[in-house]
């Protein structure tokens, strides 16, 4: 290396080492710990292993199904990244297209997929099917066969989204292999194809960004993935996306039996794991089921009759969650939804009187 080189490099390294002492080093270190536990919503624990077929022989022996599926990392097959663009295209895995018609065509399963991603993408993979669907973490639902509807949850401004997407655009240049994605009302910066150190550093360095100057309001909330970074309308999340699917099941009075078995499976944030826990599927002996509004009785005509039999909570890709059991990828989601449609098949054990 030419001495002019090393001595540039020299100067540079210096001049680092100079500003960020090992006491600086371990107050940023404490502080990151305290930042880290104080967001994180709920208590993880490490999960089992899902029994796919203990899962697929409660679902063939139920009346009356809720099946709830995320999208992305669960539905999804291999995503290739492009270097430039801004977006990501998610395509359903092919092996699964055939289980989920089955499953969406049975008259007593009642599937729901929820995601952070927009409407389109959304429509262009599941037009075909009869299944709801809630977009943008709940922003948008809609029921088979209809047009989608918007729901209003505590903040309907997106003023912070033109700062936001300032900081986004700055960020995704300085860091190679990463990209950023505009949606309706939120946007997301992801990391995962970066330098894996480096990628840790930027995001650093944009959270520091968003608290300093783009998030003065309290319209909008930051969540943070493993490798991406968020920031969404406060109040939105996917348990409060099925919650209110499910009223609105209430509203159609489309449930004429109590549901008597619920699958909810997913690559969620831990921002959205209130979906593993919400009321309704409190499997509790005896337990109140409220619905949303409701003080003291359930207001609610969408009956649940659970146990811990006939419910399963499931992550997947993550060993740590609130969730019940885990599924390593979308490998096992093949398996495991291909079981399920044989047991709803006729003349299997769901068909039988």
């Amino acid at each position: 290396m030419p001495t002019e080189e090393r001595e540039k490099n020299h100067r540079h390294n210096y001049e680092l080492v100079s500003r960020h002492t090992a006491q600086d080093w371990a107050e940023n270190y404490v502080c990151d710990l305290h930042n880290a536990t104080s967001k994180a919503p709920l208590p993880a624990i490490h999960t089992a292993v899902l029994p796919i077929g203990e899962a697929a022989a409660q679902y063939g022996q139920s009346n009356n199904r809720l099946l709830i599926l995320g999208f992305n990392a669960t539905l999804t097959g291999q995503i290739q990244f492009v270097e430039g663009r801004t977006d990501i295209e998610l395509k359903l895995n092919p092996e699964l297209k055939q289980p989920l018609k089955t499953l969406c065509d049975n008259e007593n399963t009642t599937v729901v997929v929820v995601s952070g991603y927009g409407r389109s993408i959304l429509d262009e993979n599941f037009a075909d099917y009869k299944l709801w669907l809630a977009a943008e973490n709940g922003m948008f639902l809609r029921q088979p066969g209809e047009e989608w509807i918007t729901m209003r949850y505590e903040q309907e401004e997106i003023s912070w989204a033109g700062s936001v997407k300032k900081v986004f655009e700055y960020f995704t240049q300085r860091t190679p292999r990463s990209n950023f994605e505009q949606r309706e009302t939120s946007l997301v910066w992801n990391y995962k194809y970066a330098d894996v150190q480096f990628g840790r550093n930027q995001a650093t360095d944009l959270l520091q960004h968003l608290g300093a100057y783009s998030l003065s309001n309290q319209s909008s909330v930051i969540v943070q993935g493993s490798r991406s970074i968020e920031v969404r309308p406060t109040g939105v999340t996917k348990g409060k996306a099925v919650d209110e699917i499910i009223r609105e099941l209430d509203l159609r009075n489309t449930m004429a039996t109590p549901i008597d078995y619920v699958l909810c499976i997913g690559h969620f944030l831990a921002k959205d794991e209130d979906i593993y826990t919400l009321p309704s599927f409190d499997v509790q002996p005896g337990a109140k089921r409220k619905g949303k509004g409701c003080q003291a009785e359930d207001c609610s005509s969408v009956k649940f009759d659970l146990n811990p039999k006939n419910y399963f909570s499931c992550t997947v890709g993550r060993e740590h969650s609130v969730a019940q059991y885990n599924l390593e990828g979308t490998n096992e989601v093949v398996s495991l939804l291909q079981d399920l449609a044989a047991a709803a098949a006729p003349g299997s054990m769901s068909d039988q009187p």
